[in-house]
């Protein structure tokens, strides 16, 4: 499927799909999923929605939903339909997910090829899964995914309130949320999706809610139709992406309201006017029951939802989709491949760069607002076909410290640090803090951890939560993403209002999860390093010299020049790329483009994605896979100097220097002639 084949008739205004300028966007920013449902469409992966429920018959619906895997959170309800009239929210995100496409009606979902399944939770009710009481009735989504679900969307949130997993009481939630990432998908981990709040304006925090700062969870931002974070979209540290949705901004307008009688002045009344824009255009209950009164069918969409409910779903239709592409990705692997193609679309936003050296040549890009940026479906999904590790609970690395401070802040003035000395052996992926602090008052509080790079993480900065700072609460960071954990990591703690209540600050642990580290080191290039190399010219030296490396290019479009010859210059997206002098990378990705990729004297793996390649294997034994398209082979020597050989489906190429196995090749080139692939099998 294709977007020349959508014969969707609400495709066009889904702009969260195609931004081609639909409502004053700015094009091109979207989640840039069309180009790869010509091969995905997630078929094959159960993403499980938890929300009000799935109308089972809903035509653009029903022919994805499996009933079987769905259930009601609640003893009164029957299945995982709505209940209520107000039960709208679920049938919403889960079009956003898995709108079946191609059938004429309707548009299309991010996934349209999933299964879903509904979970229903009568969100907004009296029994409402953000109270711990009845945290016991939303944990089955949990227990259901260590068994069922694949992907679990959860598009709703604890609105700043500190919900706190280390609380006996919420145990039950902890372990299930625990068993879904260590038992799901035979142990590779199902993919929990969270929305990360619409709050802003309340001065919340996602990282007060142990759900959305989970190290097993994804935290989703809003982005709007112009690539800046959404004017409600909660910000916090443990935010790892955004994704499309609408926005607003406000006008003061006055208005006359003319007088009831002639004798009377009119009233002139200056208000305050929301203005949304951007809209996601979804499913919504049929008829006249939803957010749409309109009779069937015009009535069964929605042309106005959004919020991070409508961003999280995104981002799980694109998990679908790179687990159809790869399902031996771990729960960890989707979280880092996401981050790692995740684009920066507001140069103007708060951003940092982190202290990785193998994204684009250097750190990432990162801020409190949308994570590493808005989701790049394409991006993502190329580097999961072509990811080498399996990245699960059984293989995940810790290192922890603790540090006694003792210590009282003063009040409204100055802050205190805390510097713990941590020791080598963690890439780390997240970083949590757990702070013995007496505090009445959250809302005081602004702290800050910074890595041994200097990467300095706001981890809490809520001036809106005034509740006290509960005691053993986690907070996490998403922004250390590749650095080491070698080294001191210091938190800071500061009181920022003058109003009488000390704050006492003990002591702290730090954690640290990750991959176990090594020399082995995978060099990965989007689609921004000529913008990221502009401004870092560094970047364009690639240095090496132990392990088992790979450059991995498959995320970039266009077409690429690597040899990875040491001494050599390179050509990644239309940028330079040096291999500096005695450096040793033994494996190279290419991406959509035509590439030309050569290999050294080491044995090598070359892959060259789609597009019409060019791979010289070099000395050495290489495997040589051409990918998707036409694709020549090319050997230095004249023919006479190889042994060609039949191994049933493909071909091995050898001479005294090595043996090149090949795969998806097309035509073999010598200098002194071309040998078809076909004619060499049949040979």
């Amino acid at each position: 499927m294709s977007s020349s084949i959508v014969n969707d008739p609400l495709f066009e205004q889904q702009w969260h799909l195609q931004n081609t300028g639909q409502d004053g966007g700015t094009p091109g920013v979207d989640l840039n999923v069309v180009p790869v449902w010509q091969d995905y469409t997630g078929k094959g992966v159960t993403v499980a929605v938890v929300d009000q429920g799935i109308e089972y018959a809903h035509p653009d619906l029903a022919s994805n939903i499996d009933t079987a895997l769905s259930f009601s959170g609640i003893s009164s309800a029957r299945d995982g339909q709505p209940v209520a009239s107000t039960d709208n929210h679920g049938v919403a995100v889960a079009g956003v997910i898995a709108a079946v496409a191609g059938n004429g009606i309707g548009g299309v979902g991010v996934a349209p090829g999933a299964t879903l399944a509904s979970v229903y939770i009568p969100l907004g009710s009296d029994i409402d899964p953000d109270t711990p009481e009845d945290m016991d009735d939303f944990v089955g989504a949990f227990r259901m995914a260590a068994s069922s679900y694949d992907v679990v969307n959860n598009s709703w949130g604890h609105s700043g309130s500190f919900y706190n997993l280390n609380d006996p009481e919420n145990e039950s939630a902890a372990t299930a949320l625990a068993d879904a990432v260590s038992k799901g998908r035979d142990g590779k981990g199902s993919i929990i999706v969270f929305a990360a709040g619409n709050d802003r304006e309340e001065d919340f925090d996602a990282n007060t809610d142990n759900l959305t700062n989970s190290p097993y969870t994804i935290t989703v931002a809003a982005i709007d139709n112009t690539g800046k974070v959404s004017s409600y979209s909660t910000p916090g540290a443990s935010i790892l992406v955004g994704a499309p949705s609408l926005s607003w901004y406000y006008t003061t307008e006055t208005v006359v309201i003319p007088a009831e009688n002639e004798d009377d002045e009119d009233q002139v009344v200056t208000q305050i006017v929301r203005h949304d824009y951007g809209q996601i255009v979804t499913t919504d209950r049929m008829g006249e029951n939803g957010y749409n009164t309109a009779p069937s069918p015009q009535g069964d969409y929605a042309y106005d939802f959004g919020g991070t409910s409508a961003a999280a779903p995104q981002v799980s239709g694109v998990v679908a989709l790179m687990l159809e592409a790869n399902p031996d990705l771990g729960y960890r692997d989707v979280q880092d491949i996401l981050a790692l193609t995740a684009r920066n679309t507001d140069p103007s936003g708060d951003w940092t760069t982190n202290g990785a050296s193998n994204w684009n040549g250097g750190g990432m890009h990162v801020s409190r607002d949308v994570g590493y940026g808005l989701v790049d479906a394409t991006a993502a999904i190329r580097l999961a076909e072509t990811w080498d590790a399996q990245s699960t609970t059984d293989n995940l690395a810790t290192v922890s410290g603790q540090q006694a401070v003792d210590a009282v802040l003063p009040d409204g003035a100055g802050s205190v640090s805390a510097t713990i000395a941590m020791p080598v052996g963690v890439s780390v992926e997240r970083a949590e803090v757990v702070l013995d602090l007496g505090a009445q008052d959250a809302s005081d509080l602004v702290i800050t951890l910074t890595s041994p790079s200097g990467t300095q993480s706001l981890l809490l900065d809520a001036p809106g939560t005034s509740e006290p700072y509960p005691a053993n609460f986690s907070l996490t960071s998403t922004h250390f993403l590749g650095e080491p954990s070698l080294g001191n990591w210091t938190v800071t703690v500061a009181d920022r209002n003058a109003d009488g209540d000390s704050v006492s600050f003990d002591g702290w642990t730090l954690r640290l999860y990750g991959a176990e580290a090594t020399n082995d080191t995978r060099w990965v290039y989007t689609n921004e390093y000529a913008s990221v190399a502009a401004g870092d010219p560094s970047r364009q030296l690639l240095v090496d010299f132990l392990g088992k490396d790979s450059l991995n290019a498959a995320a970039v479009t266009s077409a690429s020049a690597i040899d990875l010859h040491a001494g050599t210059v390179s050509l990644v997206d239309a940028t330079p790329l040096y291999i500096f002098p005695q450096s040793t990378v033994e494996n190279v990705y290419g991406g959509d483009g035509g590439d030309l990729l050569v290999g050294n004297d080491a044995d090598n793996f070359l892959f060259g994605g789609r597009g019409n390649d060019m791979l010289y294997g070099g000395g050495g034994n290489d495997h040589i896979d051409g990918g998707p398209g036409f694709n020549v082979a090319g050997f230095e020597k004249p023919y006479a100097m190889y042994t060609v050989t039949n191994t049933q489906s493909d071909l091995s190429v050898a001479s005294y220097d090595g043996t090149s196995t090949l795969s998806n090749i097309d035509l073999l080139l010598f200098p002194d002639r071309m040998v078809a692939t076909q004619a060499a099998l049949s040979a």
